[in-house]
């Protein structure tokens, strides 16, 4: 159901892109780091590097057609170490849009699906920082909201508020 529900929502967004802009597609991708901050749910907030450290990483491909925005599919993999104990803890498929703004700065709106079963908007807010070797490095504020039940103890919805550096090639 998560896959028919993310493949109708892709091809939606692609056809609204492409039917917009320039005759000429873009395909660009990136890859990069995220960092929770913190996770408030249930009236209680837990925040990454205290009792356990999670990173994610993560890889992209960006359809650009139109000078404004383009459609991308974000893929991430999260490592946690808790406990002495390092494991893949959760994987995310964050398909979205990119609007492009002034001065650099650009929104994403996404969807995430994640493997624990948990699912929901994300607004990620991102800046490129500078080109290295024409190469963009962005800076992106990463807000999560999440829902579903996973266990007894992470059920409900949840805001989590991330940090996100991007290399473009």
């Amino acid at each position: 159901m998560r896959f028919n529900l993310v493949f109708i929502f892709s091809v939606f967004v692609f056809n609204f892109c492409s039917g917009q802009g320039t005759a000429e597609t873009k395909v660009s991708a990136y890859i990069g780091i995220v960092h929770p901050i913190y996770t408030a749910q249930g009236g209680k907030v837990t925040p990454n590097f205290r009792d356990f450290y999670q990173v994610g990483m993560t890889t992209a491909v960006i359809i650009r057609k139109a000078k404004n925005y383009a459609y991308n599919l974000e893929v991430v993999g999260f490592v946690r170490n808790e406990n002495g104990v390092t494991k893949m803890n959760n994987f995310l498929l964050h398909p979205g849009v990119t609007i492009y703004l002034k001065k650099n700065f650009s929104i994403t709106p996404r969807m995430g699906f994640e493997n624990s079963g948990r699912f929901g908007p994300s607004l990620i807010i991102g800046k490129t920082m500078f080109k290295a070797a024409g190469h963009p490095v962005n800076f992106n504020l990463v807000n999560l909201l999440r829902f579903g039940k996973v266990s007894e103890t992470n059920k409900g919805a949840s805001f989590t508020n991330a940090i996100n550096l991007t290399f473009g090639f």
